[in-house]
């Protein structure tokens, strides 16, 4: 496709920012005024991989048409409805980054930085949208060092109050509801990851080698408290982290809450106007607009007759306020493209109109914030970028999606000892907390994988300005790789079927003998072939989490794949038990 395309509508494609199971992330420059964004090329490949993967990516696209928001990374323009998607360009590189950088943060700015995630998903929230998959690896940072939510893959609608299904996200950051396999409120969920971020900015508050202690230790939702946090912190996060979701505090909540003034006051929030209190008037007297009836289906309303009953009913209806919300984009991407003035523009604050709801209260922010944005003082030190990994052993090691469609991406897991596993930093990097209390002091070497979110391969806003986008960066079969041995295999009649792939240079002898001690170490029951196949089965305490899966190594042209396949039980275990083997088996 590289070879083919060289530029976009009024875009013309540079050089190739990160590699992902979707395709590739380009920076690109507007032909008239220079400006750099990023494009994000979906190969149909991987739109065709599995008979929902269409339906996916037109979703999240729809969800990120419906986002306008100083803390939300932007969805610029679409192209070929589905192919080209025209993306903020964010510089400053992930929080997660800049948290093992720095080493340690002062208890303003790292407030801060939670109020400007907060006032975000305050902003989603208010528009019925949950993230839920919310971690440091998704929140990038501008040049400003001001935050911007990405990776909007795991993103759904709260619609009429139902509650989601789903479990998702990563397990350090899932809610104990998502982890037990219980309905749960999205907005609650949110919350909870909030909290663990919060504390994050110190550790993780639920970290273990073992990933059954793990899970158990977030359905527990026991955590030690460091002594040296503020009293007002402490109780913060003793709130959101409560594992009974009623008793969680509200997102309204948080922002009156005492902790929230140590945030530096250099930094002032975005402001919003009142939301709609009325949204009875009926739409323009012209025809519906098949795109965004388009846009509106891939949201979740299938019902093309229902959908036009709502739309032009006299009484106040989300599908009118999300109709509206697209319609003004559609606008203003169009007068855009004909102008030829530079990217789309953003929605202006009159498209924040929502319904008004008992459950949903009018923003905390907008009654505290009054005055315009004011961006933090930008930090004179530089966010170093990854673009492959070497372990300290010399052995050259990557991990991959080897089928796109039904993979789960590369997930950064923290192991004991707060060391990452699979997609973040080295063995022994110690997360940076409040008040300089750094232990195992590591800098990131060039080669720290970056991530995507769980269960969805490749993302849609995981980039920063030097190159590293969330996915993992090296790609079997990519421009300087060896192609993998392994033919994607068909999914079981239950769809449970899941490949995970990791490569090494390191001999098929030596990577078996560390498996075997690797699934003992996890307490699997596995056994194995001559061919260096393993069959393995976890069985947790809880039935819900038990995992049954294949290893397979085979040496290729001096590489050797390492190829992980679920074929029943739960995908969060499955996942969390493959970054916890790879990590036993030191493969960073």
């Amino acid at each position: 496709m590289d070879h083919q395309i060289s530029s976009v509508g009024p875009y013309i494609l540079g050089r190739t920012l990160g590699r992902g199971a979707t395709g590739k992330v380009k920076l690109a420059y507007h032909r008239e005024n220079g400006e750099r964004v990023a494009v994000k090329i979906v190969t149909k490949e991987f739109l065709f991989s599995s008979p929902n993967m269409r339906r996916k990516v037109e979703r999240e696209i729809a969800i990120m048409k419906l986002l306008d928001n100083p803390h939300v990374l932007s969805l610029l323009d679409v192209y070929e409805t589905t192919n080209f998607l025209v993306l903020e360009h964010v510089e400053g590189g992930e929080l997660f980054d800049y948290l093992v950088k720095r080493g340690s943060l002062p208890l303003p700015e790292a407030m801060t930085f939670f109020l400007q995630i907060l006032q975000g998903v305050e902003y989603c929230h208010a528009h019925f949208i949950c993230h839920r998959d919310l971690k440091p690896e998704n929140l990038l940072l501008d040049a400003n060092k001001n935050v911007k939510i990405a990776d909007w893959g795991m993103a759904s609608l709260m619609r009429n109050g139902a509650l989601l299904e789903t479990s998702c996200g990563s397990p350090h950051y899932a809610s104990p509801e998502v982890i037990m396999g219980k309905k749960y409120d999205g907005r609650c969920a949110d919350i909870w990851s909030l909290g663990v971020i919060l504390y994050a900015l110190g550790k993780l508050p639920f970290d273990d080698e073992n990933m059954h202690l793990l899970l158990g230790k977030v359905k527990s939702g026991y955590f030690a408290m460091p002594q040296w946090l503020p009293s007002d912190v402490k109780d913060l996060l003793q709130r959101m982290l409560t594992v009974d979701p009623a008793k969680r505090i509200m997102l309204h909540q948080i922002f009156t809450h005492p902790a929230l003034t140590h945030a530096s006051q250099d930094y002032v929030g975005p402001t919003s106007l009142p939301l709609e209190q009325k949204i009875a008037r009926p739409l323009d007297d012209e025809p519906l607009d098949d795109e965004i009836l388009r846009s509106l289906h891939s949201l979740g309303w299938d019902n093309r007759e229902e959908l036009h009953r709502a739309l032009l009913s006299s009484e106040p209806t989300v599908e009118k306020a999300y109709y509206r919300l697209l319609s003004k984009r559609k606008r203003r991407r169009t007068k855009g493209r004909r102008s030829g003035g530079g990217h789309v523009q953003k929605m202006d604050m009159e498209s924040y109109e929502m319904l008004p709801s008992a459950s949903m209260p009018i923003p905390a922010s907008q009654a505290r914030r009054t005055t315009a944005p004011m961006p933090i003082r930008s930090s004179p030190r530089s966010i170093p970028v990854a673009a492959q990994s070497r372990s300290a052993s010399g052995h050259n090691n990557s991990v991959t999606a080897a089928s796109a469609g039904s993979v789960p991406s590369a997930d950064p897991i923290m192991a004991a000892n707060n060391s990452p596993v699979l997609g973040s930093t080295p063995k022994k990097t110690w997360f940076a907390s409040f008040f300089g209390s750094y232990k195992n002091q590591q800098q990131p070497p060039v080669g720290s994988f970056p991530s995507s979110s769980f269960g969805t391969p490749g993302s849609f806003g995981g980039f920063n300005g030097s190159g590293s986008f969330l996915t993992a960066a090296a790609i079997a079969g990519a421009d300087g790789a060896a192609a993998s041995p392994f033919a994607s295999p068909s999914p079981s009649p239950s769809g449970a079927s899941v490949p995970y792939t990791v490569r090494s240079t390191r001999p098929a002898a030596e990577l078996v003998n560390l498996l075997r001690q690797a699934l003992k170490e996890q307490q699997v029951v596995f056994s194995s072939s001559a061919n260096h196949t393993f069959h393995a089965k976890y069985d947790a305490l809880d039935a819900a989490c038990a995992v049954s899966l294949t290893v397979e190594l085979r040496a290729h042209d001096d590489v050797t794949y390492v190829h992980f396949t679920r074929r029943s039980g739960d995908r969060l275990t499955f996942q969390t038990l493959v970054d916890s083997l790879v990590a036993s088996m030191n493969l960073l």
